[in-house]
């Protein structure tokens, strides 16, 4: 996935630096996906400026 472009301004998607790129949380009770990156362990380097960059 580290390999994506955003869809709305093209740029290269980088490492979510919220879960680490793993796109989860480890919880007591199974895991939890990101809110930061939709779970996917990456986003838009700009996605906190617009809201139509990929999280």
């Amino acid at each position: 996935m580290q390999n994506e472009k955003c869809s709305s301004c093209g740029q290269w998607k980088v490492e979510c630096d919220h879960c680490n790129g793993r796109g989860y949380f480890d919880m007591t009770l199974g895991t939890q996906a990101c809110d930061h990156c939709d779970g996917q362990g990456v986003k838009c380097p700009d996605a906190w400026k617009s809201t139509n960059c990929d999280r």
